[in-house]
Order: structure tokens, then sequence, then C-alpha cells
């Protein structure tokens, strides 16, 4: 018996009860099987002092009233929905694939009556401090829920977290995938996890490369690896590489590993595409890790360096207008659209699900990506 005990305290541990996980922003219900059975009491009732004494209109009505109320009451307690407060903690470089996030969290999470509270961190300051401070806000611990795009893979920022969980505060983690057993190991529920699917992504752009060296046998291919640090950035790249691999093409590509995603960090890999260039009267054509990096690398290089070059980009970005950031500069044959605002619809969908109760919710949730080719 004491082995079994050992056994389930184990279990209990390493799997979390699911209807545990956001249960202060699920909306709360009398149980059906109570209001059905009073609706049933009452209407048999009802039936009753109807067929013992049909001359009886006052009691007649009096349950007809009755019933009546009680219908009335629970369709109201149903309608009466408490506000949930939820929090938006933003954190990315990226302004632009923030913003587009943001604007497709916001079409979908209409439909939970409760209150937004977007907090970004104001441009050029420490994005992962600004994090810690608005968790450990009041505000943020008075949430239900809380949808954050972690400005990096850190115990600062999966900590309180934890914290969070434990309380019973639905929490969406977006971009940044959450560590392995962190959650589990310190008896908190894992949190969703939304994201683009960047191996999928990775295959849709090293294909495009792999299209554009054969149709060009002169061509040449430059790979930018994402920062090893980034989960996302680094996943795509290997993806790309193994496309080139299985095509048999890695004697024509060269690569260069990005330090960090700041564009202050440029200035390796454009004077690695500008050796190649000069190596070689071909084509290169560039991974170049994101839009914003394609955007940055494609404004330093001279123009005649530029007429030689074409990009691949990755993020697929997009303006006020809805036009794809890197295909207004002209410099790009391709991007992999990761569908931000989708992932920003899937985050609402996510909580919408918590918040009715639809079990079991799906803990990982990968937007698909797109290939999107432009007129050269």
């Amino acid at each position: 018996m004491q082995s079994r005990s050992c056994v389930r305290h184990w279990l209990r541990r390493q799997l979390p009860p699911m209807r545990d996980y956001g249960r202060s922003m699920r909306r709360r219900r009398i149980p059906a099987w109570v209001i059905s059975l009073t609706k049933l009491l009452v209407a048999a009732s009802f039936l009753f002092a109807l067929l013992m004494n049909l001359e009886a209109t006052p009691a007649v009505t009096v349950w007809a009233i009755i019933a009546w109320f009680l219908d009335a009451l629970f369709e109201g307690f149903r309608r009466r929905e408490p506000k949930k407060r939820i929090i938006f903690v933003g954190g990315t470089d990226d302004d632009i694939f923030e913003t587009n996030l943001l604007d497709g969290f916001r079409e979908s999470i209409r439909s939970v009556p409760g209150e937004l509270t977007v907090s970004r961190p104001p441009l050029n300051s420490p994005r992962t401090e600004f994090q810690k401070v608005t968790l450990a806000s009041e505000e943020a611990k008075r949430a239900h829920a809380l949808v954050i795009i972690p400005a990096h893979d850190s115990d600062e920022i999966w900590s309180p977290l934890a914290d969070f969980l434990r309380r019973g505060t639905a929490v969406v983690v977006l971009d940044i995938k959450p560590p392995s057993d962190y959650f589990r190991s310190r008896g908190a529920p894992d949190p969703i996890f939304v994201a683009s699917d960047f191996e999928a992504g990775g295959t849709l752009a090293g294909q495009a490369l792999v299209e554009r060296l054969r149709q060009d046998p002169t061509a040449r291919a430059h790979v930018l690896i994402g920062p090893m640090d980034s989960h996302p950035g680094a996943g795509r790249s290997a993806r790309v590489m193994l496309a080139l691999s299985d095509a048999k093409l890695l004697p024509r590509v060269t690569t260069t590993t990005l330090k960090s995603w700041s564009n202050d960090h440029v200035s390796e890999p454009i004077e690695d595409i500008r050796r190649q260039l000069s190596d070689s009267s071909g084509r290169l054509v560039v991974f170049a890790a994101d839009d914003r990096t394609a955007l940055t690398i494609a404004r330093k290089l001279k123009p005649k360096e530029l007429k030689r070059t074409s990009f691949v980009g990755y993020d697929g970005t997009t303006s006020s207008v809805g036009k794809y950031v890197i295909s207004q500069a002209g410099v790009s044959f391709a991007t992999v659209d990761t569908d931000a605002r989708g992932q920003g619809r899937d985050a609402a969908v996510a909580l919408t699900d918590v918040y009715n109760r639809r079990w079991p919710v799906a803990r990982v949730r990968l937007t698909p990506p797109k290939i999107v080719p432009f007129q050269e």
C-alpha cells in the first residue's frame, strides 16, 4: 500500500491535473445537473398541482411564476460573467512583429468578457528588467490571465511565471519555448505555448534556396545562423542547412552565426557577404535569418553588390497597410510568413478554451508558416 501511495504521489507531481490549470480564468457556472434537477422538480410540481385540482387556478399560477423565476435566475447567472483581467506583456526587440501579434490577439479575445492591459517596454530599454518589474507588480498579481513574449530564455522570467501558475493564473507563453520540466519540478503546470512552427518554416526557406541554386548553377548561398541563445532562430537555421544538405548543395554554401538579433551585430555577416561576392562572379542568395536583418544588410551593401544579391527573408511582418515590409524594399525574392497575427489569434483561442472549460486544452499550439514569393 505504501509503494502505491508513493507512485500516486510521484505521478501527481509529474502530471499536474489539467483541470487545475487557469482556475482564476475559468467562467463561473452552476453545475448543469443542478439546473436540470431544479427545473425537473418545478415542472413535476406544476404538473401535479394541475392534475390534482384543475380548478385551482391561483395555485397553478403560483407554480408557473416560480418556474419562470427560477429559469430567469439561472439564465441571469449564466450571463452575468465577472470581468477577467488579462495582461499582455511584450518583450521582443522586433516592434513590428509584436504589433502584428498583438493585433491578432485583440481580434480574437473579444469573446471573453474582460479588460486587456498591454504592457510593452520603451524603445532601447532593458527588456528583461522591464518584464521582471511588470511581473512583480500588483496589477499583474491581480490578473486572471497573463500573455507574455519572454525577452530571454531566462530563470528571471520563468520563476515568476511558475508562481503565477501555482496561484491558478492562466499563462500563455509566445515565441520562446519554456524549458522542459521546469514548471513541473516546481509544482506548477506547464504554461500554454504558442509559436510559429519554426522547423517547418526553416524547411520552406531551405527549399527556396535549393530551388534558386538549381536554377542558376553559378550561384552560391550564404546562410545566417540565428543566435545560439535563440531557440526559434537556431531551430529554423538548422532546418535550412538540412534542406541544403539533402540536396547535396553544401559545397556551394557558406555560413555566418549571428551573435544577437541586434542590428549592431551585422558587420560580420556583411563582410562575409562581400567576401563571397568578390570571390565569385555569380549571384549570391542569402538567407538572412529574419526580415529585419535582410533589410539592414541590404541598406549597407553598395548598389553594385546589391545588384548581385537576392534574399530569402523570415517572419513576414506586415506594415500598417497590410503589405510585407521586406517586399517594399525590393531586395528579397521570398520570405517565410510566420503569421504573427495568427499566433496572436491562437493565443486568444487558448485562453477562450480555458475560460469556457473546453478540456483538454492543448498546451502547445504551432501556427503553420507559408512561403511568400516576390517579383524581383
